[in-house]
């Protein structure tokens, strides 16, 4: 039963059996029971705990029991016993504090050299730490081909089973006919893996402007240069538009090509 609770006790008559319950006993105010017999007219008896018992013969009984104080504080309780007095206690410990801080310290486990020799033989440690060591492996599977010529606007495969990376280097020409001039163009790098939608891996603008120092009749050249990774098996191309200005003329120049 929890401080402060009431244990309330009730019987239908004198004779009877005390039915008891435990009641919360509220924070404030009164707390009033009502006790009614099971028939009407049969005598009701009641009592709080141990102590106070009320008969009526009357059928019916009220009891006000006024919401109790809470008790003052109690004393802290002794000190418990440090791990030190309990081990002389029940371990029959007999050194001092010290030692017996230094009694928990574990004794220094094995090094891995030691734990491997064990199992197998070795003639140091050395040659233990050479054992870790793998055999080398084989060299990456790369090849890279210089030089490539491929063509433009013009569909290829590069490789049918292995990652590409591709780098081509275009350049723009233009014959400029008069004493000041422009011309653009782009470049694209680009695949497709379905036939129908083409993805963008590089592109590069070339522009070439001339002035009043250039030739009539003179023609002028700027470089380009697409890269990037290809899938395997995907369809490649290399697209070039020339975008505004005089007319102008890509070209291609060369390429390199890394397969994985």
């Amino acid at each position: 039963m929890a401080h402060g609770d009431i244990l309330v006790s009730v019987r239908n008559n004198l004779d009877s059996a005390w039915q008891s319950k435990t009641i919360p006993r509220p924070a404030s105010g009164d707390l009033g029971l009502f006790l009614f017999p099971a028939n009407p007219g049969d005598p009701v008896a009641a009592k709080l705990g141990e102590g106070f018992e009320y008969n009526d013969l009357t059928g019916e009984l009220e009891i006000n029991c006024a919401a109790g104080q809470d008790g003052a504080d109690g004393q802290d309780g002794a000190d418990g016993k440090s791990a030190y007095e309990l081990a002389q206690e029940l371990e029959g410990f007999t050194g001092s504090a010290e030692e017996y801080l230094e009694s928990l310290h574990g004794t220094d486990g094995k090094s891995a050299y030691e734990i491997a020799s064990q199992y197998d033989t070795y003639a140091s440690e050395k040659e233990w730490l050479e054992s870790l060591k793998g055999a080398k492996g084989d060299n990456a599977n790369i090849d890279i081909s210089s030089g490539v010529s491929r063509p433009l606007n013009t569909e290829f495969v590069i490789s049918s089973d292995r990652i590409a990376q591709a780098t081509y280097s275009v350049a723009m020409s233009t014959a400029i006919a008069s004493i000041s001039a422009s011309a653009s163009g782009t470049a694209y790098l680009e695949y497709t893996t379905n036939g129908a939608t083409w993805i963008t891996v590089s592109k590069s603008r070339m522009k070439r402007t001339t002035g009043l120092s250039v030739s009539i009749g003179e023609v002028n050249e700027i470089d380009g240069l697409v890269t990037g990774f290809i899938p395997a098996g995907a369809t490649v191309r290399i697209r070039v538009e020339s975008t505004g200005g005089s007319t102008g003329t890509i070209s291609y120049i060369t390429g390199q090509e890394v397969l994985f």
